[in-house]
């Protein structure tokens, strides 16, 4: 590995005397508990160091990494693997190192750099290439960052720069959080500018270097209070039953899919097909839900936008899963979010190991008795625990 020069944000915008903003300071807690429907779980996670800045003479590459005009790099707390550093070696040979024309067109107007996904060296060349951008980060990772610029009074009033490989329906996201169409600005990841001055923020949720999960609950309910009033507020009167599947996706599919919504029919389940619908459809859809069965996936990040009696059941392959996600949120919003285990089987190729040594692409056969027992557990746990009269409150 070549000795680079690391740095961070902080100490570019102290050197180039430009404002610094920190909002949130790394810090350990007690344990955080999760609600399920019939118990609690404990959780270790802690706050993040979230902070904005101003930087000079700098390219981003990677995920939102940074390199300056003086040969300094940044890469902690910029992404949500901050404790594997997220390739940023790798990305730093593929896109910085030999190439002598970084600093040769500039992007000369004062803008907020969001990004919205990222590129990462491969065998078979840049990610982006061969992996389409990921919704589920393009919410927690990038969209979440709108709250620390909002915060600062620099959301509304500075053009916003994202990749031009990100979908435009996702764009609408950011128009629902009270972004202008005219402010968004998109540029090119294969070739992308140089900034003369551009503000960059931390990522608000990621894992440290000890692999501690690091999630800013105040950024979580910015966001959707930010998104919620995009839409002129949730609509939680309508009590709606929502099925999130994986009809479309390459792995992790259902492979009794069928079945599974045979037994959902029977509770009044609906199946929106949300890559088909605009953000604010999804949105209306989601925070007018009562209840949300999902399976594991970049979908699941939508739970963070619906009500806080919602309950939400994930199936998931057993040994496959993490926090990042709508569980991450369910946790500073005090949603009951369970998980039903589901037996893994492999109808498709594809394979991943995880850290614990199991495929987590495999797809999963789902136990539909258990999945019965979860909803009406998750029916009962709403008929005695959530109030609608004043009268007796």
């Amino acid at each position: 590995m070549p000795d680079r020069d690391i740095t961070t944000v902080k100490a570019l915008c102290e050197q180039s005397q430009t404002p610094f903003y920190e909002i949130c300071f790394d810090e350990t807690h007690s344990p955080i508990y999760r609600k399920m429907i019939r118990s609690v779980e404990s959780w270790d996670v802690r706050s993040p160091y979230v902070y904005c800045g101003l930087v000079e003479d700098v390219r981003f590459f990677g995920r939102s990494f940074i390199f300056s005009k003086t040969g300094k790099f940044v890469f902690h707390c910029q992404s949500y693997l901050n404790h594997q550093s997220s390739n940023f070696e790798e990305c730093a040979q593929l896109y910085i190192d030999g190439k002598t024309d970084l600093f040769k067109n500039y992007m000369e107007e004062e803008c907020i750099f969001l990004g919205g996904t990222w590129s990462e060296a491969t065998p078979q060349g840049p990610s982006h290439l061969t992996d389409p951008p990921n919704f589920g980060h393009f919410i927690f990772e990038y969209l979440n960052r709108l709250a620390i610029f909002a915060h600062y009074g620099l959301l509304y009033r500075l053009p916003i720069v994202v990749y031009d490989i990100i979908p435009a329906r996702w764009l609408e996201f950011l128009e629902l959080a009270g972004v202008s169409k005219n402010q968004i600005i998109r540029i090119s990841l294969d070739n992308p500018p140089a900034f003369r001055k551009a503000w960059v923020s931390s990522a608000c949720h990621y894992r440290d270097t000890a692999g501690v999960y690091r999630v800013w609950g105040a950024g979580v309910h910015a966001l959707r209070s930010l998104i919620l009033t995009g839409i002129g507020g949730a609509s939680v009167s309508k009590r709606r039953r929502i099925y999130l599947g994986r009809d479309n996706a390459q792995w992790r599919k259902i492979a009794n899919e069928h079945e599974v919504k045979a037994l959902l029919d029977t509770y009044g389940f609906e199946y929106p097909v949300m890559s088909q619908l605009s953000a604010r459809e999804q949105v209306e859809v989601i925070s007018s839900a009562e209840i949300v069965v999902c399976a594991l996936g970049a979908g699941t990040v939508m739970t963070q936008f619906a009500p806080e009696h919602c309950i939400t059941i994930l199936l998931a392959p057993a040994g496959v899963g993490g926090i990042w996600g709508g569980l991450a949120s369910a946790i500073f919003l005090r949603q009951i979010y369970d998980r039903l285990d589901c037996e893994r089987v492999s109808i498709t190729d594809n394979v991943r190991i995880n850290a614990g040594g199991v495929n987590e692409l495999a797809d999963l056969i789902v136990d539909i008795a258990a999945l019965n027992a979860k909803i009406k557990e998750a029916l009962h746990t709403m008929s005695v625990g959530q109030t609608r009269d004043a009268l007796k409150l």
